[in-house]
């Protein structure tokens, strides 16, 4: 085995692995006692599924602040959105009506075209490394709470 991608370990001890090998990717049940019981070679469109099921989505708040956040769900957003922008946990359900899903080019483009506090672009570089992070992000702020 080699390049383990993704690991979970069931309620009954059994471990489920993703990983590559040699190019392809494979779906293993581990035993609790480590032995690999089955391992499964992914076709691509399998393999498609699970990076949509997994990848972070993009979501955009208006009210009462704006904010662009990079997370994996709806909860996740607006548990960010809290921590970083504004709200307490009290106004999760009230924050969770105004969290909309957004499309991934939407969000890359609105990011893209954002300037920062001194009136600048952000680099090429930046954009990519916050984009392709696998951490949830706010990318985007209401600028009167800079």
């Amino acid at each position: 085995m080699s390049n383990k991608e993704i690991e979970v370990t069931l309620p009954n001890r059994y471990t489920v692995e993703l990983y590559e090998h040699e190019g392809d990717i494979f779906l293993g049940l581990i035993n609790p006692k480590r032995y690999c019981i089955s391992d499964t070679k992914l076709q691509y469109s399998e393999i498609k599924q699970i990076r949509n099921i997994t990848a972070l989505k993009f979501f955009e708040f208006i009210e009462p602040y704006y904010a662009l956040i990079k997370a994996k769900d709806y909860e996740e957003a607006v548990k960010k959105y809290i921590e970083v922008v504004a709200g307490e946990e009290d106004e999760f359900d009230e924050l969770l009506e105004e969290c909309k899903l957004v499309p991934e080019l939407y969000a890359i483009v609105k990011f893209s075209q954002a300037v920062d506090e001194d009136g600048k672009l952000s680099d090429v570089e930046k954009i990519v490394e916050f984009l392709e992070s696998d951490e949830p992000e706010v990318l985007l702020i209401d600028g009167c709470l800079l």
